[in-house]
């Protein structure tokens, strides 16, 4: 009776750890940002907010970025018929002096200080 009661023991001990394993357990990464190995809290793979917000900004401050007051801006394509700004009308010029027209303009925030970019462009 007693090795029977073990072996039920060890069993149910396997049996636990691996719906545990299967049903539980995290799938670890390693972060893209810090190469942290961690759970990712996004879809992108990020293991934190701080890394999230670092790729954020490494992916949006791109040659396209429009940079006015301190925040970033994209000209983009309508998305199912969604326009940027609700499609108001907006004339920039660059600091090149190269003026654009658009009715797409998309707000993606204040550029964090620790990324030092200067203002390229102006709403006239």
């Amino acid at each position: 009776m007693y090795n029977l009661r073990i072996i039920v023991s060890i069993g149910w001990l396997w049996l636990k750890k691996k719906c545990i394993e299967l049903f539980y357990s995290p799938e670890l990464h390693k972060c893209p940002v810090c190469g942290r190995l961690a759970e990712p809290l996004y879809m992108t793979g990020e293991c934190s907010d701080k890394c999230f917000n670092t790729a954020f900004w490494k992916h949006t401050l791109d040659d396209t970025a429009i940079i006015i007051d301190g925040k970033c801006y994209h000209i983009g394509p309508s998305f199912l018929g969604f326009k940027g700004s609700g499609g108001r009308k907006f004339t920039i010029q660059f600091n090149d002096g190269k003026v654009i027209n658009t009715d797409n303009l998309w707000c993606n925030g204040d550029v964090p200080k620790e990324y030092n970019v200067k203002d390229n462009a102006v709403f006239l």
